[in-house]
């Protein structure tokens, strides 16, 4: 457009051959611009790049874009704590409460009619933040949220932990999403998890605990669902706090009990068995003054005036054998 203006002020008597060049190639280079994705410098001050939208039609806002999709690619924030993330599923999953529970809120959901369900606690009442869960979810499903800190991008929690009252999933996916936001969603479609919708109750000894179910029903058809199954489900409610308080009680006394290192319970075993200093470090190979540090700090950990008194605690708790 720029050498369009200037040919035409420089030589204003021009062929019209050469002018019709000089126009056409101008169209071009104002169509370039407009297929652009983006528009920086001064053009931007004109032009608006196009809104981007996913494939179910939802517009994604492109606000620190670049920084999500590289902690999305990256797997979360933090590595290990997405590892010890899913460490925490699978002891949640082998716990005999928790098992008892899932398969309880499984039957209850069954019978209202719901397919899947996922409860959790996201804000405890006191002590560490941490992820405690029942859900009949897709394990590959549950992991894979877990492994690339998809919780971090999850707008039912964040509209869960911002309200007390039920609401469907519909209601969070019509506002503007980020990237991160629209994929967990896509994703979560795959796995099953289309039409649902949550609730949540605040107890003052287990937290903040948010119900979350779903069916492969239509949208309407869920929703008259939901509204029908209010009671039941604030029933249901009342039974996961319930059972979480115990669980939580149940992980504050392992917290409160001393862990050991595998040394000091050896040294501890052989003490108890009448061994010496010197003939338990000839046993485990190490030195004298080793096996006295390792009854040391066993003795302290136990809370014990002697190492007579930290052997008989530490017979007591189970740390060792007679």
């Amino acid at each position: 457009m720029a050498r369009f203006l200037v040919h035409s002020i420089l030589f204003p008597h021009s062929g019209a051959r050469g002018l019709q060049r000089m126009k056409i190639g101008a169209l071009l280079s104002i169509g370039q611009k407009y297929s652009r994705p983006s528009f920086g410098g001064w053009r931007g001050l004109f032009f608006r790049a196009p809104k981007r939208q996913n494939a179910s039609g939802t517009e994604m806002t492109k606000a620190n874009s670049s920084k999500e999709r590289a902690a999305l690619a990256n797997t979360g924030a933090d590595p290990a704590a997405g590892q010890a993330e899913l460490d925490r599923f699978d002891r949640l999953q082998a716990d005999p409460v928790m098992a008892a529970l899932t398969a309880q809120v499984e039957a209850s959901c069954a019978q209202m009619g719901f397919e899947r369900f996922v409860a959790w606690v996201f804000w405890p009442a006191q002590g560490k933040r941490r992820s405690t869960y029942v859900t009949n979810y897709s394990p590959d499903w549950m992991r894979r949220r877990l492994r690339h800190n998809y919780q971090s991008h999850d707008i039912v929690a964040a509209r869960a932990a911002q309200t007390g009252r039920p609401f469907l999933f519909r209601e969070v996916m019509s506002r503007h999403l980020t990237e991160p936001q629209a994929r967990l969603m896509e994703e979560s479609r795959t796995f099953g998890l289309r039409h649902g919708g949550a609730v949540t109750r605040t107890d003052a000894v287990a937290g903040r605990i948010c119900l979350c179910v779903s069916t492969v029903t239509s949208d309407q058809d869920f929703a008259k669902l939901f509204d029908a199954r209010q009671d039941e489900l604030s029933a249901l409610m009342k039974t996961i706090s319930g059972q979480f308080r115990v669980f939580q009680d149940q992980e504050a006394t392992e917290s409160a009990r001393p862990l050991l290192t595998p040394h000091e319970c050896a040294v501890l075993m052989y003490a108890a068995r009448g061994l010496t200093t010197q003939s338990t470090a000839r046993v485990l190979e190490i030195s004298e003054y080793t096996v006295k540090d390792h009854l040391k700090s066993a003795t302290a950990k136990l809370d014990a005036k002697n190492k007579t008194e930290a052997v008989a605690k530490a017979l007591i708790a189970g740390y060792i054998l007679p």
